[in-house]
């Protein structure tokens, strides 16, 4: 009974220590200092502040201070690491900003619950569940924003931190089917981060496309854990990142020894620090010798190397020679004088230019830019020359519109000819012996020299020209013959 007394004896004063250290201390959250109570007969029993309120506590005794008097700090204060504590007030709920704790343990000076002039910040639940850091607005009680800031270990990879998911990406969470974890700030898309291993789990089938072993972003994650059972064939073994490593088989006779050989470790592998064979095998029809430098030693005793240095095979016994496919050729275009088939650079000359024939062409075409002086351009010409159907200009359009075609025949558009001539005039070598001339004019030298010639209306006899003088003049292409008398 003694030992439970002192048992009990030692828990209160473990009790009374922690409260008066202020580890057990109450709390009075509010969000409003003036808030803060006068009289609290569980916490302060007996005591009272009135008029004024409980402002700290001093091991289980109240201080007292006028808290409507208390304003809040001047400048924001933004929280950090997980984001900021999320106190319960009392009265009105806390939903970030600053508060008073009004049983606060003592600061520095009175009053003794304002945490020395800086208050409590209270995290806003918004900006915690999504990630970011709470800033509590300075000269105001109860009022805050959210930073752009992430908590510890969130990040973002949609590239912003304001909007309603702000900092969505949890670092060190595990991704990749529990195969990994996120990295910090490391992104591996839009919506993800990068998921990696690398020690105990790889990514062997490079399903997320990315060839890093070490990231686990595919569906599968990272797919072989390092140690796990795997085969090759019929032979088991264990990965070593993604390599099947297979247990080494010892070589036995008559048997087929299985073995996985890589870069590093050879089906047979071996070092001789001597000078003899590496290799001896010998049957009943010979043996098969391999020495350090390469070189093989047949049954016959002849050795072939792989090496310069190492001693030449001995000739073997010639084969017969082949046809001669080539009975006959083109001397003008091959030659065979060598015992190889060449092609003639002359009959190669003779079907193509040469390279020195192309030049002389191409020079002998001349300079344009040195040239260009006799020849027009395009913009000239049509400076000299209108262009063909171009108003009244001179071309078989503008004269088609005003001469019929010379195959156009009859009517008022009878082509000139000499077939429609022959058929309105006598050909030059007719002689006209007809005296009446009806026509006005006529030609003087056809008239005869004796009898009368009749001209339509007037009867002109030999007695009217005979001792007369005439006057023939042209008129419009006729002649017009007037009397003169004297």
């Amino acid at each position: 009974m003694k030992t439970n007394r002192y048992i009990f004896i030692i828990i209160g004063l473990i009790i009374t220590i922690l409260i008066s250290s202020g580890v057990l201390a109450a709390t009075y959250y509010v969000t409003d200092p003036s808030s803060c109570p006068a009289t609290d007969s569980i916490n302060f029993a007996g005591q009272s502040c009135s008029p004024t309120n409980i402002c700290g506590d001093s091991g289980g005794n109240a201080q007292c201070y006028d808290t409507s008097t208390l304003t809040s700090p001047t400048g924001s204060f933004t929280t950090t690491g997980s984001g900021g504590t999320d106190y319960t007030c009392v009265g009105t709920a806390c939903s970030g900003g600053f508060i008073t704790n009004c049983y606060s343990t003592l600061d520095s000076s009175s009053p003794f619950c304002d945490n020395n002039g800086d208050f409590l910040c209270d995290r806003n639940s918004t900006c915690y569940n999504k990630h970011v850091q709470t800033t509590c607005t300075g000269g105001s009680f109860a009022t805050s924003t959210c930073s752009a800031s992430c908590t510890t270990n969130y990040f973002a990879c949609d590239g912003s931190t304001t909007d309603v998911d702000g900092c969505e990406i949890n670092a060190g969470s595990s991704c990749g089917s529990g195969t990994g974890t996120i990295v910090n700030n490391q992104c591996y898309s839009a919506s993800a981060g990068n998921c990696t291993n690398g020690v105990t789990k790889f990514d062997c089938d490079n399903d997320d496309s990315d060839s890093n072993t070490a990231t686990c972003n595919g569906v599968n994650g990272c797919e072989i854990t390092e140690g796990g059972s795997c085969s090759v064939g019929v032979l088991a073994g264990t990965y070593s990142e993604c390599t099947c490593v297979t247990t080494p088989q010892n070589f036995i006779t008559l048997s087929n020894t299985l073995g996985s050989s890589n870069a590093t470790n050879p089906l047979l592998w071996g070092t001789d620090y001597g000078d003899g064979w590496l290799m001896n095998l010998t049957g009943t029809s010979g043996s098969l010798l391999v020495n350090g430098s390469g070189c093989i030693k047949f049954n016959d005793g002849s050795v072939m190397c792989n090496s310069s240095s190492g001693p030449q095979g001995e000739p073997g016994t010639n084969g017969t020679d082949g046809t001669n496919l080539f009975t006959s050729i083109n001397l003008t275009q091959m030659d065979n004088s060598t015992g190889v088939l060449n092609i003639l650079e002359s009959w190669l000359n003779s079907l193509f230019y040469t390279k020195t024939l192309v030049d002389n062409l191409i020079s002998s075409i001349g300079n344009w830019t040195a040239d260009k002086g006799d020849y027009s351009t395009k913009a000239q010409a049509d400076a000299l020359y209108s262009p063909i159907n171009y108003g009244d200009e001179w071309n078989k359009t503008y004269a088609d519109t005003l001469y019929a075609d010379i195959s156009v025949t009859g009517g008022g558009n009878t082509s000139w000819n000499q077939t429609y001539a022959d058929t309105l005039y006598a050909d030059i070598s007719v002689v006209d012996t007809d005296t009446t001339y009806t026509n006005s004019s006529f030609d003087l030298s056809q008239l005869a020299n004796t009898g009368n010639v009749d001209i339509g209306e007037y009867n002109l006899t030999a007695s009217h020209y005979n001792n007369r003088t005439w006057n023939t003049t042209t008129v419009d292409g006729a002649f017009l013959i007037t009397e003169v008398f004297g």
